[in-house]
């Protein structure tokens, strides 16, 4: 019998705490046919909601709590090395990654900025998932599931209050964020360099 892998909310936030100082990576869960470096600086981060698009995410939005977003990721501080802002997330097509900020151009979106703590316990639990399946695949996480893995107890908590499927919705709600997002990801990479 396989041993399920326990979450560890100390040594997550110990790596996000060693590893913040400005610590070059090299292409871990990264994509790597571009041979991308992540960077760490100490700067803010936060979550990101994004807005449906289109059918299938307005069916998501619709199914889980209709507050207006369909998809969610974390900026960690990450930059890739030419200065990029990286965000960490789940998709069906690939996993967990970090990629740059910019695939997503154009979007609409909400800005959750993370306090110190909570960035650092964030960033321990993203870095040590990245690679990790979608949901559907052995250990696999939706987004909502991959960003509340990473909180602490607490927010996680926060997350799961109405059921224990995390979605972009739940993670609105426990924010107090009422409907989708006013500000698009041009305008969030120009307010935000890391």
């Amino acid at each position: 019998m396989s041993q399920k892998r326990q979450e560890n909310p100390v040594l997550e936030f110990v790596i996000g705490c060693l590893m913040g100082p400005v610590i070059v990576l090299s292409t871990i869960g990264g994509e790597r046919e571009h041979g991308e470096v992540f960077e760490l600086d100490d700067a803010n981060g936060g979550i990101v909601l994004f807005t449906p698009t289109n059918v299938v995410e307005r069916s998501i939005n619709g199914a889980t709590g209709r507050n207006g977003y369909s998809h969610v990721g974390m900026l960690l501080g990450l930059t890739n090395d030419g200065g990029d802002l990286l965000i960490v997330d789940s998709q069906p097509s690939h996993g967990i990654k970090a990629s740059p900020l910019s695939r997503y151009e154009g979007r609409r979106i909400t800005y959750i900025p993370l306090d110190d703590r909570t960035l650092a316990h964030a960033r321990g639990g993203a870095l040590s998932r990245l690679g990790k399946p979608y949901r559907g695949r052995r250990g696999g996480l939706t987004c909502g599931e991959f960003v509340a893995a990473c909180m602490p107890t607490r927010l996680k908590n926060k997350m799961r209050e109405r059921s224990n499927f995390v979605t972009p919705n739940s993670i609105a709600k426990a924010f107090g964020i009422e409907t989708g997002g006013t500000e698009t990801v041009t305008d969030l990479s120009k307010r935000l360099r890391f």
